[in-house]
């Protein structure tokens, strides 16, 4: 299953992220992107074979990259991590349509590791005309 992964390593959470999203493919399945240009390269690959995107927006200015890039991510999976609960940061992560959206302050690694489950085993039906089924 090829996963994109979007995190701060340098944060706990992005640390213990990191290692769950690679416990799900080989390193040539698992992609780590640390920055903006990095996600943006792997999303502007000619083959467009990711399965799930996993989103780590640990504050605002990494959730606004991440709207930015929402065209390339309509077609993905996304599961995405938000900095907050405040209604706003909400709607706007909304926009992304992920199948999971959790939280910093959740124990999200279990629900993470059980949508990725889901997705690997192709319990998720695949994006079609925008629409997403549900994880």
């Amino acid at each position: 299953m090829n996963v994109v992964c979007y995190l701060d390593d340098h944060h706990e959470s992005g640390s213990r992220l990191a290692a769950l999203v690679q416990t799900y493919g080989s390193k040539a399945q698992v992609n780590i992107c640390r920055t903006r240009d990095e996600l943006t390269h792997r999303l502007l690959q000619p083959t467009q074979d990711i399965r799930a995107a996993v989103l780590l927006a640990c504050d605002h200015q990494h959730l606004g990259l991440l709207l930015s890039l929402r065209d390339m991510l309509s077609n993905c999976r996304t599961i995405l991590v938000l900095p907050d609960r405040d209604p706003f940061t909400v709607a706007q992560g909304h926009t992304l349509r992920p199948r999971l959206l959790t939280y910093m302050d959740a124990d999200f690694v279990p629900l993470i590791e059980a949508v990725l489950g889901r997705i690997q085993a192709g319990c998720c039906p695949e994006v079609n005309g925008g629409h997403a089924g549900v994880a």
